[in-house]
């Protein structure tokens, strides 16, 4: 009896409702409830395209924390699509596994702080601060992961024993 691959659907799905939850957040807009003196297309707030531009990042920040849990719980074996893919993860299922759980929970972390920084920024804040804040911890979470990879790397007594591995086996 063939089983269903359950990281897979479960990853799919928890892709799927992230994508379509930011792109409905993102959708979102204040819309007048008539019509003012000039028309139909009315002048927008200055701060309005910053706060929109806030609301889109801290969707994304709260996407990146969720798309990243399967990585945390080690659910994906060695593959082409999903995690921190380079040519010395995937050489090893241990190296994988170690690699995917330090990305995952550095690029949750980098969700979460940068969510919460994006929260308290003033509504004057720029649109490069904004965005800046949103990249930063994610570009560190990305240098953290290669440095943590080449210390790994060359260790001679990293065994696929030594590694947990769950439901793909």
């Amino acid at each position: 009896m063939r089983q269903l691959p359950v990281a897979e659907l479960l990853a799919g799905l928890v892709v799927g409702s992230v994508v379509l939850g930011v792109r409905a957040l993102w959708r979102l807009r204040r819309r007048p409830f008539g019509r003012g003196a000039e028309g139909a297309r009315e002048r927008r707030e200055p701060g309005m395209t910053a706060e929109r531009k806030r609301a889109q990042l801290i969707a994304s920040c709260i996407g990146l924390a969720a798309i990243n849990i399967p990585l945390i719980l080690k659910m994906f074996p060695p593959n082409g699509v999903y995690g921190f893919r380079v040519a010395a993860t995937q050489s090893s299922p241990a190296i994988w596994l170690r690699c995917q759980c330090l990305y995952g929970m550095g690029a949750r972390g980098c969700g979460v702080i940068s969510a919460s920084v994006l929260a308290v920024l003033p509504v004057t804040a720029k649109r490069w601060l904004l965005v800046t804040t949103f990249l930063a911890p994610l570009f560190v979470a990305i240098a953290a992961s290669f440095v943590y990879l080449n210390r790994i790397k060359g260790n001679e007594s990293l065994h696929i024993s030594s590694v947990e591995i769950k439901p793909w086996e």
